[in-house]
C-alpha cells in the first residue's frame, strides 16, 4: 500500500495546512504524494486550489454566484432592452443569451443555479421580446406622428 493512501489529513491543531487535491478538493496530508480519495498526483506542478471568496449575501441578488452566466446576462440585458429604440441590440442579445441559458445548462438542476437560472433565462427572453415590442411601438408611433 502506498503512503498516500495510508496518510490522513492533518489534525486541526497540528499547525500544518492540508494540501487540497486539484481534482476532487479532498484535504490531504502535506507530505502525501497522491490524493487519498482519487489517487491523483499532488506534486508541485499540480494547480493549487483557489480559496473561495467571502460570501456576501447582500450581493447575491445583484451578482449571483453559482448561476448560469448566460441566464444572468439574459436577465440584465433584457432589462436594458426594455428601453425603446436604444435597447434594441440589448433586447436581441437578451433573447439569444436566454436561449443559451436554457440550452447550455447541466442536466442536474440542483447545480449551477437550477430553477433560479431557468427563471432568469426565461425573464431575459420575456424582457427581450417586450423590449422589441416597445421599440416597435415607438417606431410605429414616430412614423404616424409625421
Amino acid at each position: 500500500m502506498s503512503d498516500a493512501i495510508q496518510s490522513n489529513p492533518p489534525e486541526p491543531n497540528s499547525g500544518l495546512r492540508p494540501i487540497y487535491c486539484p481534482r476532487c478538493d479532498e484535504p490531504n496530508d502535506p507530505q502525501a504524494r497522491q490524493c487519498v480519495r482519487c489517487g491523483v498526483s499532488l506534486s508541485e506542478r499540480a494547480p493549487r486550489r483557489r480559496e473561495a471568496p467571502a460570501h456576501d449575501p447582500s450581493l447575491q441578488a445583484i451578482l449571483p454566484l453559482n448561476v448560469s452566466p448566460w441566464a444572468v446576462a439574459a436577465f440584465f440585458t433584457g432589462l436594458v432592452g426594455c428601453i425603446p429604440l436604444i435597447g434594441i441590440p440589448f433586447a436581441l442579445a437578451a433573447i439569444v443569451c436566454g436561449i443559451l441559458g436554457l440550452v447550455r445548462r447541466p442536466a442536474d438542476t440542483g447545480t449551477y443555479g437550477g430553477a433560479t437560472s431557468n427563471v432568469r433565462a426565461v425573464l431575459g427572453i420575456v424582457f427581450g421580446v417586450l423590449g422589441l415590442v416597445f421599440s416597435g411601438f415607438a417606431v410605429f408611433g414616430m412614423l404616424l406622428g409625421k
